[in-house]
């Protein structure tokens, strides 16, 4: 009788495409799973594009590109997202093709050097409807700091003011006005800013206030730009905008 505790190997499975690409991706979401989605996205999206395959029916001879056509694919999905998007596609499948190329597929990880996009894009965004906020919101909680994500979110479409304003106001600037609640920021040049907010949504940032134990002259949020971005990218490979750019 077999010790239940012993891992059982087959050898039959050991050059199995998708049998080395889900441990890969096992091993990613004990980290986290939110990299595990985003890296299986991508990598399932490439390989639907290129050979019109679930990664489950891939076969060896199916990982074989050539630079062009890695490239060809690289330009085709940037007339569809952002420059720091396709980076993170890109490097996502690369390391899938390094963990490939270390359990002896005959593939090359360098196929996939190429050129990166510029990731400060001066380019203009549509807006989200009200479902998609709800969407992102829901997506977002579920992550690292996720209550102060979707109340970024939330405050971003409720108020228009830009990422780098939001970021600077504090929770005194909220204040009640003629039975209304606004808040009050500086934008570019000094310029003073109001947008009114709803009672629900100014009763979930005070619930954040008391979560958090932060005084009236804190800024409501500690997100950086780096984190924020990293953000919007996870709510754009997870939520169909169509050719959108949110």
């Amino acid at each position: 009788m077999q010790n239940a505790n012993v891992i059982q190997f087959n050898s039959a499975q050991d050059k199995n495409v998708w049998t080395c690409i889900s441990t890969f991706f096992s091993r990613i979401e004990q980290n986290s799973k939110n990299t595990r989605v985003s890296y299986e996205r991508s990598v399932r999206d490439f390989f639907e594009a290129t050979r019109g395959k679930s990664l489950e029916q891939l076969t060896e001879a199916d990982l074989i590109f050539t630079k062009a056509e890695v490239e060809r694919y690289q330009t085709r999905i940037k007339e569809q997202y952002k420059g720091t998007t396709v980076n993170n596609k890109m490097s996502a499948i690369k390391k899938v093709y390094s963990k490939l190329e270390d359990n002896e597929f005959d593939v090359r990880a360098s196929w996939f050097d190429v050129d990166r996009y510029s990731e400060h894009e001066k380019v203009g965004y549509d807006p989200m409807t009200f479902e998609e906020v709800v969407k992102a919101v829901e997506l977002v909680s579920g992550t690292r700091k996720g209550t102060e994500k979707a109340l970024f979110i939330e405050m971003a479409f409720a108020t228009g003011f830009r990422k780098e304003s939001l970021k600077k106001v504090r929770f005194v600037d909220i204040y009640e006005h003629i039975g209304d609640w606004v808040i009050e920021t500086l934008d570019k040049g000094n310029k003073k800013n109001f947008s009114k907010l709803s009672d629900e949504l100014y009763d979930k940032i005070k619930k954040f206030q008391e979560e958090e134990r932060k005084s009236k002259n804190d800024a409501i949020f500690q997100l950086t730009t780096k984190t924020i971005r990293g953000m919007m990218d996870y709510v754009r490979e997870n939520i169909d905008f169509g050719r959108r750019n949110i």
